[in-house]
This record gives C-alpha cells, sequence and structure tokens, in this order.
C-alpha cells in the first residue's frame, strides 16, 4: 500500500496485515494508532472481524482492531471510494519540530477603508521520518 501508482483499498484485512508487519518492525502494539479521512471511516465504519462477527471499530471506546482511532479531514482522498489511511506508531515515525514562538504582525492600513486591522500569526515547524518502518499508509492513488 502506499502513494508510489499503486492502488490501495482500504481494507480490515490489510490492516490486520499492517499490524503484524509493525509489530515484526519493533513497533510497541499498544503503541498503534489509525488515522483515517471521512471516506475511509465509511469504509470501515461498517466493516466486521469474519472471523469473531465482531465490528472492526468499537464506537464505545474510540478504538478500531483495539487501537486507538482517529477521523480527519487532513488527509487527502484518493481517487478511489475506500478513503485513506495511515496507521503506526507516530512517535517512532517521525518527528515534528517548532521553532520560535508565534509572530504576530498587526497591519492597520491594509483595509484602512473599511476601517478593519489585518492580522497575521505565523508559526515556523519541520517535519522528518525517522523510522518508516513503523507506519503504514493506504492511499488509492490509481484508478
Amino acid at each position: 500500500a502506499g502513494s508510489d501508482g499503486d492502488a490501495a483499498a482500504l481494507s480490515v484485512a490489510d490492516l490486520v496485515t499492517f499490524e503484524g508487519q509493525l509489530v515484526g518492525a519493533g513497533v510497541d502494539y499498544n503503541n498503534i494508532v489509525v488515522i483515517v479521512n471521512g471516506a475511509g471511516h465509511g469504509t470501515l465504519a461498517d466493516a466486521a472481524l469474519v472471523s469473531n462477527v465482531n465490528a472492526a471499530l468499537d464506537r464505545t471506546n474510540n478504538t478500531l482492531l483495539g487501537h486507538r482511532y482517529f477521523v480527519t479531514d487532513v488527509i487527502p482522498a484518493g481517487v478511489g471510494a475506500t478513503g485513506a489511511c495511515v496507521m503506526g506508531d507516530l512517535n517512532m515515525a517521525a518527528a515534528m519540530g517548532f521553532f520560535g514562538g508565534l509572530d504576530i504582525i498587526v497591519n492597520p492600513y491594509t483595509l484602512d477603508t473599511s476601517h478593519k486591522v489585518r492580522l497575521s500569526i505565523h508559526q515556523y515547524a519541520d517535519a522528518a521520518v525517522i523510522y518508516d518502518a513503523a507506519y503504514k499508509d493506504v492511499y488509492d492513488d490509481a484508478a
């Protein structure tokens, strides 16, 4: 699965496979999280673990396959209808740093004809992958 020209449909079966791959790569099972976009949530919300006939998504505890579960609109949609997903230990996978404080710029002249002030707020950040085996992604980028 991934964004390298292949089409990967989001499924619970793939996520179960990813669990094994992540643990095999040294990820602590208890630190795995699942983050999906809206279409991915739609796909997983009705999915079942057939062997147990239990829902894969536990709405009471907000977990999927026992892992913390989040839905966001920040993950871009692929061309397929099944949605996109990131699964893994994000603390092992990547680092993000914020630099300096908030820069707040007040410009009272930009909109002076309407008696308004423009505020611009900037925060500088950077991110880097630390251990790419600590996460898996599903993104359908081919029709």
